[in-house]
């Protein structure tokens, strides 16, 4: 059974404020809402991935900076097209026979806009729209560094956990030890080095578990402050580590996979926004044509 995290497409499709279908290419990046059931979420870190999701106020920022993106590209995109007013009136007069008239005017007005026949217009709005493009990215490469974030910190603590449980057990078996030496060495079965030295490993397996206690204790803190809530025990698996959590990466993976990376993507389209502004910069000394 293969672990492998779903894309799924950033294109116009998906924004529909993005109505050119002339993109550079369609954009895929992974995205933490289309992890399947077979990957590292099915140890049951959902719902901690999804109260993260929730909490974090980084990621808000990161999806208002997409809105802000939005109305930015809509307002300049706006700017290409004409401005057309429609006006209705109505109105009721007595004509020259006594009787009343209804007069029912309608008018239609083309504002002034500008002809864009060298393209400055064009490219503001390209760089606008990859803009958009980019901040989406950004907003997941947030959310996907979010998850991982959160996935690592449930690991380490179990982990920890895990050898705070087998510390306990070392030190009941040394103790269980220590007694017996003690019988021991009241019989004159045992030295005293061996006695001093079987107290010497209780004291260390005594040490170990405070060091374990501190390490959870550190681990479940830096969680809560990933997930933005107190994180309790019945959140997390309660399966111990399986060796197999995450596969393999198959032998021969091409490296156009990066290209999905949505880190990738924010800083491609970041670069496509500034040779759209650069484009239509040069059109700006030249002589405008509105119209009217």
């Amino acid at each position: 059974m293969n672990n492998h995290l779903q894309s799924t497409p950033m294109s116009s499709a998906a924004m529909p404020w993005l109505s050119d279908a002339s993109e550079s290419r369609t954009l895929r990046t992974v995205s933490v809402y289309a992890i399947d059931d077979h990957a590292i979420f099915r140890r049951g870190l959902e719902a901690l991935v999804e109260a993260a999701l929730a909490n974090n106020r980084d990621l808000r920022v990161a999806t208002l900076t997409v809105q802000r993106a939005q109305a930015q590209f809509q307002a300049t995109d706006a700017n290409r097209w004409p401005t057309v007013g429609v006006g209705l009136n109505a109105s009721r007069a007595p004509n020259s026979k006594g009787d009343e008239a209804n007069t029912l005017t309608a008018g239609v007005q083309l504002a002034s806009w500008e002809i864009d026949l060298f393209g400055r217009l064009q490219g503001l709005s390209d760089a606008a729209k990859a803009q958009v493009l980019a901040s989406e990215a950004g907003r997941q490469a947030s959310a996907l560094s979010l998850a991982a974030q959160v996935v690592s910190g449930a690991l380490a603590l179990q982990a920890d956990a895990e050898l705070l449980a087998l510390g306990q057990r070392t030190l009941a078996s040394r103790e269980a030890t220590l007694k017996l030496t003690q019988l021991r060495e009241q019989v004159g079965a045992a030295s005293a080095l061996e006695l001093q030295a079987q107290r010497t490993l209780v004291a260390q397996a005594r040490a170990a578990i405070a060091q374990a206690q501190r390490a959870v204790a550190q681990d479940r803190n830096a969680l809560a402050l990933l997930v933005g809530q107190p994180v309790d025990d019945a959140a997390l698996p309660a399966a111990p580590l399986a060796p197999d959590t995450l596969a393999p990466v198959p032998v021969g993976l091409s490296s156009q996979v990066l290209l999905r990376r949505p880190d990738v993507v924010q800083a491609e389209q970041t670069l496509v926004a500034a040779q759209a502004n650069i484009a239509a910069a040069r059109p700006a000394s030249w002589p405008a044509l509105p119209h009217t």
